[in-house]
């Protein structure tokens, strides 16, 4: 229960003032206290969980990230290369190039 305040407005006025202070210094203390706890991680349960699931979603993406390059190694290595000299080459583009243009017209 409150007590009544002194009918003494000068005293009244100390008591004030002094109930002004104490809110004032604790507010500079929860501010400071802020400040030093704002660097430091706190961790919970459910921020553990989310932290696991999340190591468990990159463990997965890296495993199908190496999964394709394994088969994009396993396709380059079914490729076979053929030398063809230049002069064949613009035979066979020219060929190409003349059975496209006769099939246009024709």
């Amino acid at each position: 229960r409150a007590r009544k305040l002194p009918s003494n407005p000068s005293q009244r006025e100390k008591i004030k003032g002094r109930a002004r202070l104490d809110y004032e210094m604790a507010n500079m203390r929860a501010v400071a206290f802020c400040e030093r706890q704002a660097p430091k991680v706190f961790r919970t349960a459910s921020a553990h969980m989310r932290n696991r699931d999340v190591q468990f979603i990159e463990e997965e993406v890296k495993e199908n990230m190496q999964r394709d390059i394994e088969l994009d190694a396993d396709d380059s290595d079914s490729i076979i290369v053929m030398k063809v000299d230049r002069e064949e080459l613009f035979e066979r583009i020219n060929t190409w190039i003349e059975n496209v243009t006769k099939s246009l017209t024709t």
